[in-house]
């Protein structure tokens, strides 16, 4: 099983009688990318988040993630301009 289903499981086993509680829809995306490049521990570029508040602070970080994207294109984390809202 994967994520999708056992999230679908969940819902259906806890709101059993109540089914208009259920997920309407779910969001998913491909990759994450990290300076147009897929995110990957062999690549060097591996992110964890709390190492990327340490880095750049919680506020540039939030802002970083927002600005990655919301389409169905893979999501891209920007150093730069994670950079760029460091308030200083």
């Amino acid at each position: 099983p994967n994520h999708l289903t056992m999230a679908l499981y969940n819902h259906a086993a806890i709101w059993d009688d109540e089914p208009e509680l259920w997920p309407k829809g779910y969001y998913t995306n491909g990759h994450v990318l990290v300076d147009a490049q897929k995110m990957s521990k062999s690549a060097g570029n591996f992110l964890l988040m709390d190492e990327t508040v340490e880095l750049y602070s919680a506020d540039a970080t939030r802002f970083a993630c927002a600005d990655a994207g919301d389409s169905l294109d893979d999501a891209n984390f920007s150093r730069e301009t994670a950079d760029s809202a460091i308030v200083s």
